[in-house]
């Protein structure tokens, strides 16, 4: 089968890091896959796993998503992909628009819990095939939303445990890792884990290392708690990673 994946871009994120994911399997097993977006960092590693990707125009300006929804009709109509699989709230909304024209089988993918707020809840569309990544997102578009609870499945969103896989064993020292978005909301754990680094040092009776790994509003916050962290401990416990792939 052909598919498209649409997505606003391939940065680093939990939604970019999972269409990598599931276009490279779709590859193994035999289809063709094809994402769209307007690139970034992930976008570049496609090529690697035999998935193509194209570049759209900005789908996060609102100044250029009739160029964007111009140029998705032009690859639909051209590729004629065999389904359609939308992964956040503005490419559906492009492809709602394009289902008036076209006919294609078109899934969404929730990543997130979405504003129902207006005008935010006309931009959403969620059609009879939407998937949702944890239950919480899932009881959200069924309660916001209104979408009938048999329309949406619930999958589980993990860690390819071959790729990401453990160091082989040696003498390191206890390790905890934390990957996540580092913005003000969902900065939590990170504050947590710095805070009790000293602590924890002197608990466990041997060396920690605490690894942050994430970008975003929170990161010169976590910084500063960082170093005053890793002072009291007289080395470097606690790491922030940033963004990474």
């Amino acid at each position: 089968m052909k598919l498209f994946m649409l997505a606003d871009n391939m940065d680093v994120g939990g939604a970019e890091t999972h269409i990598w994911e599931l276009s490279r399997l779709l590859v193994a097993r035999g289809h063709r896959v094809t994402v769209l977006s307007a690139g970034g960092r992930l976008a570049s590693m496609l090529p690697r796993v035999g998935v193509h990707h194209i570049t759209l125009p900005s789908l996060t300006d609102p100044r250029t998503l009739p160029l964007a929804l111009s140029a998705l009709a032009g690859h639909i109509r051209r590729h004629k992909p065999d389904i359609v699989h939308a992964h956040t709230r503005r490419s559906a909304f492009l492809c709602r628009l394009l289902s008036l024209s076209f006919d294609f089988p078109l899934v969404v993918t929730a990543h997130a819990m979405f504003s129902a707020r207006f005008p935010l809840n006309v931009l959403s569309f969620f059609p009879p095939s939407t998937v949702a990544v944890s239950r919480d997102i899932r009881e959200a578009l069924i309660r916001d939303f209104s979408v009938p609870k048999e329309h949406v499945t619930l999958i589980e969103n993990g860690i390819d445990t071959d790729r990401f896989a453990p160091h082989p064993a040696g003498e390191h020292p206890f390790t905890v890792l934390t990957v996540s978005r580092l913005d003000r909301d969902c900065a939590h754990t990170a504050r947590l884990l710095t805070a009790i680094a000293p602590s924890l040092t002197q608990k466990l009776g041997c060396p920690v290392r605490i690894l942050i790994a994430g970008g975003g509003t929170a990161l010169s916050e976590l910084r500063t708690s960082v170093q005053a962290a890793n002072r009291k401990t007289g080395r470097q416990t606690v790491t922030l990673l940033g963004s990474r792939t």
